[in-house]
């Protein structure tokens, strides 16, 4: 299939970005709980210009990607600006369009620099699970809300919360506060949606990404995102990266 190709190249292209970005992360020092580079704070701003370069080199490009510190990235739509905090959580999130296809990726990865603390682990885990339960329970034919629904399971099991009705867990604790995925092609977010309430079946050939993610304000958020194809055996994952929260394992 022609489209799935070319999402397929595309996530890719987000893939090599991300590891260019986890790179300089990875090679920082810590200075004053800031990481630093070349005599200066490592800024999100850098990190965008690498990840930037990294995908002309391909023929792609990703304006309103994200590169976020905590603890701003509570909020998952926050882009990132200024000095990269060490021992919290980094989100990386690129969604790259061809220059020449114009087809989309999409791929999320959170990283610490130093020592994460044991509620970020935990967390971690949490989306883990997640991911990997909402991505066993697609396949053609289910409606849209049960991925969604399966991570909101996961989630409030180990004592997360989320804002869907009825899976709301306890208060005061980490919450996903967004859809579990949405459709990729041409658009990266189009139909079909992971979200509850949505009851239009999956079909074969349809191509999503599943990503939950945990967030609470003043410490920061974990998400994780793979893109891949509804096929009739399940879910074609055409994401390969590692998902640890660990820098050094995508050198």
């Amino acid at each position: 299939m022609e489209e799935a190709a070319a999402i397929r190249q595309a996530q890719q292209a987000a893939e090599a970005a991300v590891v260019a970005v986890v790179r300089e992360l990875a090679q920082a020092s810590i200075k004053d709980g800031v990481l630093w580079s070349d005599g200066a704070p490592l800024t999100a701003e850098h990190l965008y210009a690498r990840a930037q370069y990294e995908l002309g080199e391909m023929g792609f490009t990703c304006p309103d990607m994200i590169v976020a510190g905590s603890p701003d990235n509570a909020l998952p739509h926050y882009r990132g600006d200024g000095a990269i905090k060490a021992n919290a959580p980094v989100i990386i999130d690129i969604f790259p369009t061809s220059r020449t296809t114009h087809f989309n990726g999409d791929l999320t990865r959170t990283v610490v620099v130093g020592e994460a603390t044991e509620e970020v682990r935990k967390m971690h885990a949490a989306v883990l699970q997640a991911i990997d339960a909402g991505i066993e329970s697609i396949a053609p034919g289910i409606p849209g809300e049960d991925p969604h629904l399966a991570v909101c399971h996961v989630l409030v099991d180990r004592g997360y919360g989320t804002t869907t009705k009825g899976y709301e867990g306890p208060g005061g604790v980490a919450q996903m506060n967004h859809s579990t995925g949405h459709g990729v092609g041409l658009d990266v977010h189009e139909a079909p949606s992971l979200r509850h309430t949505v009851r239009d079946p999956l079909q074969e050939g349809d191509v999503v990404t599943v990503e939950p993610g945990l967030y609470l304000l003043g410490l920061g958020g974990v998400r994780i995102e793979d893109t891949g194809m509804v096929t009739k055996h399940g879910f074609e994952n055409f994401t390969s990266l590692t998902r640890s929260l660990d820098p050094r394992d995508y050198l």
